[in-house]
């Protein structure tokens, strides 16, 4: 029996050549595909918040993409623009390498991106690449995380829809003794997920309704610092105004709190604001990601 060695690689990340496997409708807004390649055995299983990418690609970009190697960047860029494949940053939920799948849950608005019209449409076998941490390199378990609670005894997550698959994944991974707060807003409460938390965790889940985007979880903030009081300073707080506008602010937790912020951009900045600026909260323990912004088709 011939055995074909896989190829020596370098990159924490490389790209996933699979197929749509399985769809499940989690809620009215969220959706799970499930895709198999037969190389998901080596796709990192770190999940929390760890970035990947997804890219929408035919079956002769799946053959051409492979043949890039580890430069499937430079193969990407180099794709005329009107081919090039759509390409959309999400978060692993759930990686089975013995079976050769990878969850990936999305919160679908319709039908006018790419991605969500895949997530709803896309026939079951139809083609994507996957771009993730390979398991066989050292630092691929660590690669594209935003979640740096260091020793925080006390954590807050706070996001909306889009950072659902990421705070379950984090959630699900806490140790039994932490405490603190889960923020969330999602369209409607027909959206809460079932989430396990630990004992001292409280989770809440904000149904926006009617209202504008954010403001739920803006309010809820708003609530939860005005309960701390005085013990909200806890160290260096202003906000320089050159940096006010930063949307991507990973830090790893320099205290015994972690904050831990996602969602649309312009809900991130506001929030950012009131808490480091408003409220004097340590912002060298508090991250700020915006993953998408309103107008912006996803």
């Amino acid at each position: 029996m011939t055995v074909t060695e896989r190829p020596r690689r370098t990159a924490t990340y490389r790209l996933f050549a699979v197929r749509l496997a399985a769809r499940q409708q989690l809620s009215p807004s969220f959706v799970r595909l499930t895709f198999t390649g037969e190389d998901l055995d080596e796709f990192g299983g770190t999940c929390l918040d760890q970035r990947i990418k997804l890219l929408l690609a035919d079956e002769d970009q799946l053959a051409a993409a492979r043949s890039a190697g580890e430069d499937w960047y430079g193969w990407w860029l180099a794709e005329p623009e009107q081919r090039r494949p759509a390409m959309r940053t999400y978060t692993a939920r759930a990686v089975r390498p013995g079976l050769r799948e990878v969850d990936v849950d999305f919160a679908c608005h319709g039908t006018e991106g790419p991605a969500s019209a895949f997530a709803q449409q896309a026939p079951l076998g139809s083609p994507l690449l996957l771009v993730g941490p390979d398991a066989g390199v050292p630092g691929s378990e660590s690669a594209g995380l935003g979640w740096h609670p260091g020793e925080a005894s006390e954590v807050v997550l706070v996001g909306d829809e889009t950072a659902v698959p990421a705070i379950c994944g984090i959630v699900e991974q806490l140790p039994a003794d932490v405490v603190g707060r889960v923020l969330v807003e999602v369209p409607s409460i027909a959206d809460a997920l079932p989430l396990s938390a630990p004992p001292g965790v409280q989770v809440t889940w904000l149904a926006r309704g009617g209202r504008p985007h954010g403001e739920a979880l803006e309010q809820a903030v708003r609530e939860w610092t005005s309960e701390l009081g005085t013990a909200v300073v806890d160290g260096p707080g202003s906000v320089p105004d050159e940096v006010e506008d930063v949307l991507w602010d990973e830090v790893e937790a320099a205290g015994q709190r972690y904050v831990w912020v996602a969602g649309e951009s312009g809900a991130v900045a506001r929030i950012r604001r009131h808490l480091v600026r408003g409220c004097g909260l340590d912002r060298r323990s508090c991250a700020f990601m915006g993953y998408w912004r309103a107008g912006v088709a996803g």
